[in-house]
């Protein structure tokens, strides 16, 4: 009996597994049962779920460029930003100059650091500091109110006005590490640099082509200054820039304002005064710039002249620059430069030998972008110096001098 019972469960034990295994095998072998048109809705609705959970997110990167490190909300309703750039100069100069600085002194040109804010893609918040100085300056703090889908803006507080191409440019844009002489000489009155206002600007024409700025200013402010209003005058400035072809363009400027007792300076591209001369009065400024770029080659100019009418004296200046990436780009590449640039004040009025007080100079740079953060730049200058009667350079007319700056910016 034991043994009919033993036989039964065992027979019972296989039949049970011959049945798993056919089911097993059986489903293995079946088609999947979801048709193609089914899979595809499955997966496409995967991916919309994810699309929308990614969405719900706060996005988090940083920008190229400088553009700094950003937060935006998941409606792009709400965008921060905190950027920053750090430029440290070493100066080897001719032993001729009569300077304020050691051979071989290293400085910290710029360390600046910026917050920004935008509201809904119309509204506009940009606060900027330098601590390079031993007191810290407040270099711009502005705000911005879009209109038109960014066809006409208003633009209020402290700010670069438009007037010069490479002043208007962020500082960690610039292919040469000192601006071109005449320009320095004005933002040392100060003029064309900084200024507390408003400021209207916008795009016309077809594919925003021309870009156009008005505004008016106090103007007695510069980066170094954040003065209160002391008189009623008013500096105004128009601009347009038109874009040519996608490879170039060019700009015309106009600026009119009263200006207090200054002092003009022409000074060395390394920093060392060389001639000054009192102006007060009306101011008028013109300017003219173009930009030309293919590829890796870039060329561009600008001339300024202001005119101080009522002392009778004329800043004039500009330049020409080459520049050409032998590899590479911004983002990393090395890229040689030459700039010829001249500054001169004529005197239409007092000792003969004050008239055509000018600098000429010539820059062979390079410029090693290691990355889009980090930049090396190396400037070798040769300056020569003619007809100042209050000269405070010494030798023979023509200077040396050479500039290196390491940059990283974010």
């Amino acid at each position: 009996m034991q043994s009919v019972r033993f036989a039964v469960c065992l027979g019972a034990v296989l039949f049970t597994v011959c049945l798993s295994s056919e089911a097993a095998c059986s489903s293995e072998d079946s088609p999947s049962q979801f048709s193609p048109q089914q899979q595809q809705k499955i997966e496409d609705e995967i991916a919309r779920q994810l699309a929308e959970r990614e969405d719900s997110l706060w996005q988090f990167g940083v920008l190229p460029d400088g553009g700094g490190v950003f937060a935006h909300s998941p409606d792009d309703h709400y965008q921060f930003r905190i950027l920053g750039h750090a430029q440290t100069v070493g100066t080897l100069v001719d032993d001729d100059f009569e300077r304020s600085f050691g051979n071989g002194d290293v400085s910290i040109r710029r360390a600046q650091i910026g917050w920004y804010f935008r509201l809904k893609k119309k509204y506009e918040l940009f606060i900027q500091y330098d601590g390079a100085s031993d007191s810290g300056n407040l270099v711009e703090a502005r705000a911005d109110i879009t209109w038109m889908g960014g066809d006409l803006r208003m633009r209020a507080g402290k700010m670069y006005v438009p007037l010069s191409e490479e002043g208007f440019r962020p500082t960690h844009d610039l292919d040469t590490i000192a601006r071109f002489i005449a320009l320095n000489a004005a933002h040392d009155l100060p003029s064309e640099n900084t200024q507390i206002g408003v400021m209207f600007h916008g795009q016309l024409l077809v594919d925003d082509r021309l870009t156009w700025y008005l505004g008016a200013w106090n103007g007695n402010a510069s980066p170094e200054n954040n003065a209160r209003d002391d008189n009623d005058d008013r500096e105004y400035q128009v601009k347009a820039t038109l874009q040519i072809t996608p490879e170039l363009r060019a700009g015309a400027a106009l600026g009119i304002t009263r200006e207090e007792n200054q002092m003009l300076r022409l000074s060395s591209l390394n920093g060392t005064p060389y001639a000054e001369f009192a102006v007060s009065g009306e101011r008028f400024a013109q300017d003219a710039d173009f930009v030309w770029e293919r590829g890796r080659n870039s060329f561009r100019g600008e001339i300024l002249r202001i005119d101080f009418r009522d002392s009778d004296t004329e800043l004039l200046g500009g330049f020409i620059q080459f520049a050409h990436f032998l590899w590479g780009s911004d983002d990393g590449g090395l890229e040689p430069l030459v700039r010829l640039e001249r500054a001169e004040v004529e005197r239409r009025r007092g000792p003969a030998a004050e008239r055509d007080t000018a600098i000429n100079a010539l820059t062979a740079g390079v410029n090693w972008h290691i990355n889009n953060h980090v930049k090396l730049q190396i400037n070798a200058l040769v300056e020569d110096f003619s007809r100042a009667s209050n000269q405070l350079v010494t030798g023979d007319g023509t200077k040396a001098s050479m500039l290196t700056q390491i940059q990283m910016r974010f």
